[in-house]
């Protein structure tokens, strides 16, 4: 998978259960990601926007797998990707 992300200005975003809702998008598609061990990446990692377009450098970024200061994930989007952040394991024969 190219990349996928979601936002990350709260947990709904990743844990939502109301069908169709952008959480149950979000943890449904990395379920399948674990379930089929699927390569993926994330978009985007930054905490911040840069300058382009109508984006102003510094302005939090909403979609962002980082936190305003760029030290750490925002922890429910950590836990929400934990079944694809472990080593995956090779299928028993």
């Amino acid at each position: 998978m190219g990349e996928f992300g979601t936002c990350d200005y709260q947990q709904s975003c990743i844990a939502g259960t109301k069908p169709g809702s952008q959480g149950q998008w979000f943890s449904s598609l990395v379920q399948f990601i674990a379930d089929k061990q699927v390569s993926w990446s994330y978009w985007a990692v930054n905490g911040t926007e840069s300058t382009a377009g109508s984006r102003i450098y510094g302005t939090l970024d909403w979609f962002g797998l980082l936190d305003h200061t760029w030290a750490a994930p925002y922890q429910w989007l950590e836990e929400g990707l934990a079944n694809i952040l472990a080593e995956p394991t090779a299928p028993a024969l």
